[in-house]
């Protein structure tokens, strides 16, 4: 499901509550050895994670040296990591600029639950909204009914990794699961997780006039005056989108087994397609 992974690790923050350690103004909390890069009076915030404001670049600097092409960040381990955010610069101060970062959700995941991201997801946001086959470990009757992700028209393997995963670079999930998922973001009164979720979908960094940041999500406002909120994503061989409107009470989710690259003019297929079905072309 690729990047859509940030959007249930932004609840899992969300539903952390108010302990000292993960309020949105802490910063996060790694283990010694894991130095947190810094520029300008103040520390990053985790907040600043879930916003994609903190200044941090989109990858480590050391991820790709001898990653293999079509699994990008297998080899990558938690000492690769320390060393990594030890030769990391910030590209701006914490708070002041919106630049995507999945180091950034990276470290946000680590930070709520160390070397545990995986359980944590579980425990926190996959259980209570019964999205059963929402996982980075395949059951074996998942793997009977997965689909095969393609570049170029030509198979390629599963992305794997146990490091950044919070950015949603091993996820699995179906479209069933998906659908629930923007269910509890249409209704989040229905649903058992209605604070963290509205708390998610809450402005918290504006990056320009058309666009703003929840914890996660993005959101657009429109020539119609509404705001739609959306994520998109990708692996290596899979595109996704997902978006919904609490105004129109409509949600799509789009999941592909190709992957396609976002042009400076265009958006991907998979996005364009996903905002039509809303009705809704006019995204930035």
């Amino acid at each position: 499901m690729g990047w859509i992974t940030k959007t249930l690790n932004a609840t899992a923050r969300a539903r952390a509550g108010g302990e000292a350690t993960t309020r949105l103004d802490a910063p996060p909390a790694l283990p010694a050895g894991f130095p947190v890069p810094h520029r300008g009076p103040r520390r990053i915030t985790l907040a600043d994670l879930a916003t994609h404001s903190s200044g941090l670049p989109s990858l480590p600097p050391n991820l790709l040296a001898g990653a293999d092409p079509d699994d990008p960040y297998a080899h990558y381990t938690l000492d690769d990591l320390a060393s990594g955010l030890g030769e990391t610069t910030l590209a701006t101060e914490p708070g002041s600029t919106y630049a995507y970062s999945n180091l950034g959700f990276g470290l946000l995941g680590q930070a709520l639950a160390f070397d545990a991201v995986d359980s944590m997801l579980r425990r926190r946001v996959t259980d209570p909204l019964r999205l059963t086959d929402t996982t980075t470990t395949l059951r074996p009757d998942m793997a009977s009914r997965k689909a095969v992700g393609h570049m170029a028209g030509q198979p390629v393997p599963d992305w794997h990794d146990h490091v950044l995963s919070a950015a949603g670079t091993s996820m699995y999930s179906t479209a069933d699961d998906m659908v629930r998922f923007l269910g509890a973001q249409l209704r989040p009164e229905r649903s058992p997780l209605r604070a963290a979720i509205e708390l998610t979908q809450r402005p918290h960094f504006t990056a320009d006039d058309n666009l703003r940041l929840g914890l996660g999500w993005h959101l657009s406002r429109l020539s119609s005056g509404r705001t739609l909120t959306w994520h998109n994503g990708g692996t290596g061989g899979f595109s996704t989108c997902a978006a919904f409107s609490r105004e129109s009470a409509c949600a799509a989710v789009m999941m592909v087994n190709t992957y396609s690259e976002q042009t400076a003019t265009d958006p991907r297929p998979v996005d364009a397609l996903t905002f039509a079905l809303l009705g809704e072309l006019d995204v930035s």
